[in-house]
């Protein structure tokens, strides 16, 4: 699977999740006999359960992400951070998933604990949203670099591997994606320059 799934698929549970326990909060705030109330938390609910299964496909996606996303020293602690976290939230939105679905058999004031129970899953899913973003844009994390604009008589990279002075003769190799790092995917290929043979005890 492709890493770029997880990015793609990440961004439903953040916005159905959030986006439910807003509606939940707000309808608290209103009168029980009010339709809009009833039909805020009908929304909510909704928003939850489906955030709370698009959760799991974003950590299965991810698990996928991390087998061959290439990365150094510093990007593996960024992104083993992520996925932690994202564990712990999975883990946390269980019993509100539950709740959630037999909502029609539970007495209200179960209900009442369940809408301010749900500032524990929000926490966590705000942090962990913020460690993706971290990864990404500050650790270049599954990023492709953009290659700069030569100077004349500069030397660039290609695609190919190899890169050449303006009057067209090849010189050197590398991978163009990353040509000042070396990274491994969990693979096992080398990525972004020679491969760093490492010694086991």
């Amino acid at each position: 699977m492709t890493p770029n799934w997880h990015p793609t698929i990440a961004h439903f549970p953040i916005a159905l999740l959030l986006t439910g326990i807003t509606s939940f909060w707000i309808a608290a705030s209103l009168r029980e006999s009010s339709d809009f109330r009833r039909q805020l938390l009908n929304f909510g609910h909704w928003n939850l359960r489906i955030g709370f299964v698009f959760s799991l496909l974003a950590m299965a996606s991810g698990v996928f992400a991390r087998l061959g996303v290439p990365r150094d020293p510093i990007a593996q602690e960024a992104m083993d951070m992520h996925s932690d976290m994202a564990g712990i939230v999975v883990a946390a939105m269980i019993p509100f998933f539950i709740v959630s679905c037999l909502r029609h058999r539970l007495p209200r004031h179960i209900m009442r604990i369940f809408t301010l129970g749900l500032i524990i899953p929000v926490i966590p899913l705000a942090y962990t949203t913020w460690l993706g973003t971290e990864a990404v844009y500050r650790y270049g994390l599954g990023v492709q670099r953009t290659e700069p604009v030569p100077g004349p008589g500069e030397q660039h990279m290609h695609r190919s591997g190899g890169a050449h002075q303006d009057n067209g003769s090849l010189s050197g190799s590398g991978n163009a994606r990353y040509p000042d790092r070396d990274f491994e995917s969990d693979t096992g290929e080398a990525v972004g320059g020679e491969r760093q043979d490492t010694q086991s005890d």
